[in-house]
């Protein structure tokens, strides 16, 4: 048996995948903790086994975001797995942000300690009233699927003493396309005749109800003003 992760993956591919085509090695990819490549390794692997025509199939397996999927009481017959958000606090923002708008179930994975400020963040880029699930230590004897609103479950997941402990799926409800999004527009188009980019972006968001953060972005666009306004 021989351990892949992402320390050694890419140098040990290579080897590895020669290996199997010269002795014609039988060969098992497994993981123990979901499925390989899903916010795993094993994609250098596989595309190492493919170059050489190794002939390469899959049992179908684990992968908690289905799982949490199913689980979380959010429309699941569209959606996009992130997998694992920047760890930094600024990009993290910036990706919730771009992703404000999209209209498919969002699924992420998260460390148990950066949980909290991720859910503030989702609260900032998408408004406090987005349904969320956090899905906690799937198929384990403390298995529990928080469901709500960002606030509710920020909220709930707080007075829990082991809400921020295991492995977390975090499943968040689909946004209003910004096609759809001409009132907002409007709106912001009107206050920016009267106040600066952040006094509207503030202001409509309070509004609306939506996150501020993407309501700030919206705004720099139709005013075609830079993020330092």
């Amino acid at each position: 048996m021989r351990a892949l992760h992402d320390h050694n993956e890419r140098a040990a591919a290579a080897a590895l995948a020669e290996q199997i085509l010269r002795d014609d090695m039988v060969v098992a990819l497994i993981s123990d903790a979901g499925t390989p490549l899903v916010s795993d390794p094993g994609f250098v692997l596989v595309r190492e086994a493919l170059a050489r025509h190794i002939a390469v199939t899959a049992v179908p397996g684990p992968a908690a975001l289905i799982m949490a999927l199913v689980l979380s009481g959010l429309p699941a017959e569209r959606f996009v797995f992130e997998g694992f958000l920047p760890p930094r606090a600024g990009k993290r923002r910036e990706r919730l942000s771009e992703l404000a708008f999209e209209p498919r179930t969002l699924v992420f994975y998260e460390a148990p300690h950066r949980l909290e400020a991720m859910l503030a963040d989702v609260a900032a880029a998408c408004g406090d009233e987005r349904r969320v699930a956090v899905a906690r230590e799937l198929t384990k004897r403390f298995e529990h699927v928080y469901r709500g609103t960002v606030r509710e479950v920020r909220a709930e997941i707080g007075a829990d003493p082991h809400g921020t402990r295991g492995e977390m799926v975090v499943v968040v409800e689909g946004g209003a396309a910004r096609d759809a999004s001409g009132e907002i527009d409007t709106l912001l188009r009107h206050a920016l005749k009267y106040l600066s980019v952040r006094d509207a972006a503030s202001l409509v968001a309070e509004i609306s109800g939506q996150g501020r953060n993407a309501i700030y972005q919206r705004c720099l666009e139709l005013s075609g003003s830079r993020p330092h306004t």
